[in-house]
């Protein structure tokens, strides 16, 4: 049975409760992750473990946070869950390492 989730509907300056099933796994494909980490405030320590615990078991998890991580508004948010993805235990492939040595050298990060 799927988890219930309340969602609010804003209708002008009332939010109205609204109790709809749905899976917790659907509601987090709707948000997604670069969502999430462009709203993260690139302080709490929690709020980007949260996202990191939601979507780490996605299969594309490593190509999407790879990809994040080249863009200015996830660059912050997507290291950090790459550094705690690889601290799990799990490793790039060599194309995944070769796409992020590639964009260090394109923006000038090599030494």
């Amino acid at each position: 049975m799927p988890d219930l989730v309340r969602t609010f509907y804003r209708a002008e300056k009332h939010c109205v409760p609204v109790t709809t099933e749905i899976s917790v796994r659907n509601l987090l494909q709707t948000m997604s992750i670069e969502q999430e980490i462009a709203s993260w405030d690139g302080k709490s320590a929690a709020d980007i473990k949260a996202i990191y615990d939601a979507c780490n078991l996605d299969g594309n998890f490593s190509d999407t946070i790879i990809s994040l991580s080249l863009t200015e508004d996830c660059q912050k948010g997507a290291t950090w869950l790459m550094k705690a993805w690889l601290e799990a235990g799990n490793k790039f492939e060599r194309t995944q390492i070769a796409k992020i040595y590639g964009a260090l050298d394109v923006n000038g990060h090599l030494f």
